[in-house]
């Protein structure tokens, strides 16, 4: 959440508003367009198929509960902040790398949405209180994905070393307390969980031989991750 601002511009936005954030004028049908064949009839058929994936009750519910989350996210406040949204990169990007066993992908969404509600709510943290906001918005996150990593002894072991358990306490009151306790988030791999079968139920999916579908998912999922670390 991507936060949620690339979550939207992924969920078919019918209307293609511009929503204030670098991707805001890239829509879906343009990022498939990167791995899919230039082809009329099939583009077609593909923006067919993605209005009718509108009249699915769940589908539709979450893509209300991804704009309620937008609502909750100043864009003009993080990306006019250089300073935030390079450590917000190296954030995403540490984690992604080098964490991934100890944090899940839905896990790392949700922190940095929280993160970006954070900045939201209040632009002038200073750069040097990134860590408390960054540290406390991670340590929510896991509580609320229930990762092995919320035990807070744990957490400061292998996500945090030099922080002890006690300061681990004030960063997560912090970030609560910035919130008023507002930490529902609903973030892009839950929706691609859900999302995706979906996508590939497509007839040209299924036409596709086993390899170039496998390559199909392999570049699916590429994009997904960089929407989330926020470069698209």
């Amino acid at each position: 959440m991507l936060a949620s601002k690339y979550e939207t511009c992924l969920l078919f936005n019918d209307q293609q508003k511009n929503l204030g954030s670098p991707c805001g004028h890239v829509h879906f049908k343009d990022k498939l367009s990167k791995i899919l064949p230039s082809d009329a009839e099939l583009s077609d058929s593909l923006t067919a198929y993605f209005k009718s994936l509108r009249l699915d009750t769940t589908l539709n519910r979450i893509i209300e509960q991804e704009m309620n989350g937008v609502k909750k996210i100043t864009p003009e406040s993080i990306w006019k902040n250089l300073s935030y949204s390079q450590k917000r990169w190296q954030l995403f990007t540490v984690l992604y790398e080098e964490a991934i066993d100890f944090v899940s992908m839905d896990t790392l969404c949700i922190a940095i949405s929280l993160l970006d509600r954070c900045y939201s709510r209040k632009p002038s943290i200073p750069s040097k209180a990134f860590k408390i906001y960054a540290i406390g918005s991670l340590f929510v996150a896991c509580k609320l994905t229930s990762d092995y990593t919320v035990a807070k002894k744990s957490f400061c072991k292998q996500l945090a070393p030099s922080l002890s358990i006690r300061e681990l306490e004030k960063y997560e009151k912090i970030v609560l307390s910035l919130l008023s306790y507002d930490i529902y988030v609903l973030s892009l791999p839950s929706v691609e969980s859900y999302l995706t079968p979906l996508i590939f139920q497509h007839w040209y999916f299924k036409t596709l031989s086993e390899e170039d579908s496998e390559q199909m998912m392999c570049e699916w999922q590429y994009m997904l991750v960089e929407i989330m670390k926020g470069m698209l």
